[in-house]
């Protein structure tokens, strides 16, 4: 435990490096960008019937597509008349011509077509999984343009990089509706620096405790993954006094 004196003599060397470094932003928020992966699915098991769909886009971890889905059909145009289609249980429509899947979450497809006697078939269906929405990040604490003291917002400054005097505990908010949020990624780089210190939460609850020294201006860059493979990130600007203790 640290006596008031020490406390006071942190406070004082903090401010002092809050008046001496520049303390412009450096650091912006960046959203929806999509790990390259593609991927070209057919309904292997509906391979044997006279119509079967084709889904077409670009697929990532755990199944999940993160495009929109283009849809088509495979028939034979000999035996096939007619094919109705219908997406998560809504009215058949005809299908004329390819389309786009634009819905998310488990996407229920269902077919079915008429042949060229008159004879109605009865549907098929099958299941797959869309998701091409980033997760939402933001870094809840500590707040930009704040000045901490071992976790304490003391008073918010404008326009300026986040202060943080003593230890400090770094949370961040990070959801995803459709396939939820696989991990989190904390990176501190100092600036000027070519090192970064790094830290992975994968259990729910996004807080990094920085327990190492660090003294100087940094970047916090939080990269939030949903199960889908796509990411988003939050970056904030900080002047950090910690001695480690």
């Amino acid at each position: 435990m640290q006596t008031k004196p020490q406390l006071k003599k942190e406070l004082v060397v903090g401010i002092l490096v809050l008046l001496i470094m520049n303390v412009a932003p450096l650091a912006s928020n960046s959203s929806g960008t999509v790990i390259p992966a593609t991927g070209y699915v057919v309904n292997n098991h509906s391979r044997d019937l006279p119509c079967y769909p084709i889904f077409n886009g670009t697929k990532c971890a755990g199944g999940w597509f993160i495009t929109p889905v283009n849809t088509s059909f495979v028939y034979d145009n000999l035996t096939v008349n007619k094919i109705y289609y219908s997406i998560n249980y809504e009215p058949f429509l005809l299908y004329e011509n390819p389309f786009v899947i634009y819905e998310e979450g488990q996407v229920i497809f269902s077919w079915y077509w008429i042949d060229n006697n008159g004879t109605v078939w009865p549907p098929f269906g099958t299941l797959f999984k869309v998701d091409h929405t980033p997760p939402l990040c933001n870094i809840s604490i500590p707040e930009k343009g704040g000045f901490y003291f071992f976790n304490k917002m003391l008073f918010q400054h404008q326009g300026g990089a986040t202060v943080t005097i003593g230890r400090i505990t770094f949370l961040v908010d990070a959801w995803d509706h459709y396939s939820g949020v696989e991990k989190v990624n904390f990176s501190l780089t100092k600036v000027g620096g070519t090192k970064s210190e790094t830290y992975e939460v994968n259990n729910g609850l996004y807080i990094w405790n920085l327990e190492k020294m660090n003294v100087g201006r940094y970047i916090l860059t939080v990269t939030a993954y949903d199960n889908g493979g796509l990411f988003s990130t939050a970056k904030l600007d900080l002047i950090i006094f910690y001695l480690g203790f």
